[in-house]
């Protein structure tokens, strides 16, 4: 993971987008951004699409019209 640290996420609820190195992303909510961020850094090494190197997080992600869309990639990873 390139210089991607954990400690310096919010400890607070709120959207993250992980982006991984092959391109596919991941977009979660959480109660605890950083928590939930180590716990997919704990399992990224079993996923086939590489490592994560860079989160975003806070409102910034989202606008009004896209809160209540659902975002897919194609190919799905799970298709993998």
């Amino acid at each position: 993971m390139s210089n991607l640290n954990p400690g310096d996420l919010p400890r607070h609820p709120g959207v993250y987008v992980l982006r991984y190195q092959s391109g596919y992303f991941y977009v979660g909510q959480s109660g605890d951004i950083q928590n939930r961020v180590l716990q997919h850094i704990q399992t990224a090494a079993s996923r086939p699409y590489g490592d994560i190197y860079k989160v975003e997080y806070g409102d910034r992600l989202l606008t009004p019209e896209s809160r209540n869309c659902l975002l897919y990639t194609s190919p799905s990873p799970r298709d993998a």
